[in-house]
């Protein structure tokens, strides 16, 4: 969580479609023939709204295993 309560996710995907936001580091699966690509979402601390949301792959398999954020975000 950061200094606001807002909680952060990570994992992989393999959709194509996974909600990416506006101002996303990658709002694409990567198309190079990897079958999943890592992801990192942030929620409000309600988990009502999704406040940012990305792709983070590139070549072959990527999955996100940890997240570290400090009380500024």
């Amino acid at each position: 969580m950061d200094g606001s309560g807002n909680a952060f996710v990570g994992g992989l995907t393999s959709s194509t479609n996974f909600p990416t936001t506006s101002g996303a580091f990658q709002t694409g699966h990567a198309s190079d023939g990897g079958n999943y690509d890592a992801f990192v979402a942030q929620l409000t601390s309600a988990a009502w709204a999704l406040l940012y949301s990305t792709y983070l792959g590139g070549n072959g398999q990527d999955q996100g295993l940890g997240i570290a954020v400090d009380a500024l975000g």
